[in-house]
């Protein structure tokens, strides 16, 4: 019987098919958990909050689905070698998740926008270890690199600004704690995360056009 060659070659042969499935197996996993116990939450967050509790609540549904959402177009946009760090990062950012629903209820919003900007500061990092394998990478067209390197780069930014931006929010929150300023503060982070939602939207166009796909 003939031994099975299981080597680089096979794995170059099987990880394009196997990504998506294992990648992505991991994300819902972990977004389920988190949607599980926001929902858990909710009921808990609206009667005694009101306004404010249904936002915050909105906000850290929007950041699951903005991630699940990240995560499942990557899978099919682009493959590469997991590494130890692709699978740290989905955790980090559950992990923040938890902490965001967490401090839901408890009129602790520095809590809540410190968790928001650790959730956005690994969201960086992810971006960082998808820019270092997208150079790593062959692109048959290099149009297709262009685009797909201006889009890393201005996700990068973006995160990056949200996190320092959620770092600052939450000192305010600190020294003003008025439901005024954190419905305010509240507004400004979903305005960030919309930005976001239309920069990857615009992008996707731009991508479909390019591979004629585009109806």
């Amino acid at each position: 019987m003939e031994t099975p060659k299981i080597g680089l070659p096979h794995l170059t042969r099987t990880i394009p098919s196997a990504f998506s499935s294992f990648y992505l197996t991991l994300v819902a996993m972990i977004q389920g958990v988190a949607l599980g116990l926001l929902a858990a939450k909710i009921p808990g967050v609206l009667a005694p909050f009101g306004a404010v509790g249904f936002l915050y609540a909105l906000l850290t549904f929007t950041v699951i689905v903005v991630v699940w959402h990240e995560y499942v177009l990557a899978a099919q946009e682009f493959w590469w070698k997991l590494t130890l760090w692709d699978s740290v990062v989905p955790f980090l950012l559950g992990m923040g998740q938890f902490l965001m629903i967490e401090y839901l209820g408890k009129e602790n919003y520095v809590a809540w926008f410190f968790a928001a900007s650790f959730s956005a500061f690994t969201g960086f990092f992810a971006y960082i270890n998808y820019d270092r394998w997208l150079r790593l990478s062959d692109f048959d067209d290099p149009s297709a690199f262009t685009l797909f390197k201006s889009e890393v780069s201005r996700g990068r930014r973006l995160l990056l600004v949200l996190a320092i931006v959620d770092l600052l929010f939450g000192a305010t929150s600190y020294w003003s704690s008025s439901r005024h300023t954190i419905f305010l503060l509240g507004l400004a982070h979903g305005a960030f995360l919309i930005a976001m939602v239309y920069r990857r939207l615009a992008w996707l166009r731009k991508a479909l056009t390019l591979y004629g796909w585009a109806r």
